[in-house]
């Protein structure tokens, strides 16, 4: 897929609650500094390169797409505008890894992965998130959910698939959740088809997100509903933490 024109003005602007949401993150990820040192593949928007920096990191960002390398590093962020397996980047350089909603973007996931492994300390630590291909809406809606985007998905992992990915290269999981489903997807696509409303997946997930952060209650039932999901292995995102071996 070309991406030259992938990222513009409208996705280029991330919602305070997103922002909350990957400082909260990378907060988690503070046991694992010893080079000060974070990679963001596929960084988008540098929202978590941002989130990142604002508690000490340096920060590195790959992305293919033109427009929003460029966002990036017009920002005074160091962005490298292509894939991780052909960027400059030393091997042991980085403490943590993130690749947040782009393995499913990728038709060679284990070059990404290996690449990943290379460029990792030993102790280092991936972060890694993508749709989840057996949760609530891909059983409920098929090939109707969003999640479902050829030719911009080229793939959709299971639990057992993502697991299995890591561990071909060389990591060793240590957490896999399964959070977050979209009511408002699921409402709508089981609607006849003659009084279906038009529905954006993201843009309806944001507005969730959104409502649900305004309030202590909404965190609250959101946190609760992801604690459910999780347990039963449904949620619509995959969010993977894996570990370089020392």
């Amino acid at each position: 897929m070309d991406y030259e024109g992938y990222y513009h003005e409208g996705n280029l602007r991330i919602p305070p609650c997103v922002h909350d949401r990957l400082d909260a993150m990378v907060e988690r990820f503070g046991r694992y500094r010893s080079l000060n040192r974070w990679l963001d593949v596929g960084c988008g928007a540098g929202a978590l390169m941002q989130a990142a920096v604002s508690r000490g990191w340096v920060t590195v960002g790959t992305e293919v797409a033109p427009t929003a390398a460029d966002a990036v590093s017009r920002e005074g962020f160091e962005v490298h505008l292509r894939m991780l397996e052909d960027a400059p980047l030393a091997d042991e350089s980085f403490d943590v890894v993130s690749i947040v909603e782009v393995v499913e973007h990728v038709a060679d996931t284990d070059s990404l992965l290996r690449s990943v492994r290379r460029v990792l300390r030993p102790g280092g630590a991936l972060y890694l998130t993508t749709p989840h291909g057996l949760g609530l809406s891909a059983r409920t809606l098929g090939l109707a959910w969003s999640g479902v985007a050829p030719p911009e998905h080229l793939q959709l992992f299971s639990i057992k698939g993502l697991t299995a990915l890591a561990e071909r290269a060389g990591l060793r999981v240590r957490e896999l959740h399964t959070h977050s489903a979209n009511p408002h997807e699921l409402v709508a696509r089981l609607r006849p088809a003659s009084s279906r409303p038009a529905c954006d997946g993201v843009a309806t997930r944001y507005k969730l997100n959104e409502s649900l952060h305004s309030n202590r209650a909404g965190v609250v039932a959101k946190a609760a509903a992801n604690t459910a999901l999780d347990i039963l292995r449904l949620g619509d995102t995959l969010k993977l933490t894996a570990e370089r071996p020392p």
